[in-house]
């Protein structure tokens, strides 16, 4: 467990620094995750699983462009178009509640296809087993930038974020 950051990214507290993510689930109370830019905060997943490494995520899955049926997690275009998804339309659905901490999911693949990106999320939610891909589901990239609330990454991801006194 040495080896993994958790990482966030929020604009309550200062970008590079180690905060707590108040959730529910935080319930050691620790000041453990890594606050990160969202664009910093994406590449370092996307890098990761594109690089055979697995990352795991907490955030929001009771969206309606969460389909069990069609196996797959993507942003409507009537709630927000792709290219208003930045920091402060993020940290907006943080704030009042829209975004929120209800489950997590496990990164396994990533491919980019047709302009996006598409990771590939292992997922034990009952709804992942009603399509053909039973436990899994398609996670957008838009939606991971919008609704991931933590995820936990290996630390060489991190490479050149972090100065050498960092806790590991």
């Amino acid at each position: 467990m040495d080896e993994y950051v958790n990482i966030v990214s929020t604009m309550a507290e200062p970008f590079g620094q180690w905060i707590m993510l108040d959730v529910h689930d935080n319930w050691r109370r620790n000041e453990d995750y890594l606050n990160l830019p969202l664009d910093r905060f994406y590449s370092v997943i996307r890098s990761a699983v594109a690089s055979g490494y697995t990352v795991t995520c907490g955030g929001d899955t009771s969206e309606p462009g969460v389909d069990g049926m069609e196996d797959a997690a993507i942003i409507p275009s009537w709630d927000i178009p792709a290219a208003y998804i930045d920091q402060s339309s993020r940290e907006l659905r943080i704030v009042n509640g829209t975004t929120s901490d209800d489950h997590g999911v496990h990164l396994v693949g990533f491919l980019p296809h047709g302009g996006r990106d598409w990771f590939l999320a292992k997922d034990s939610n009952r709804s992942s087993r009603l399509g053909a891909f039973k436990g899994y589901y398609f996670y957008d990239g838009d939606f991971i930038r919008l609704k991931a609330l933590t995820c936990m990454v290996h630390h060489d991801r991190l490479e050149g974020l972090l100065s050498g006194e960092d806790r590991w």
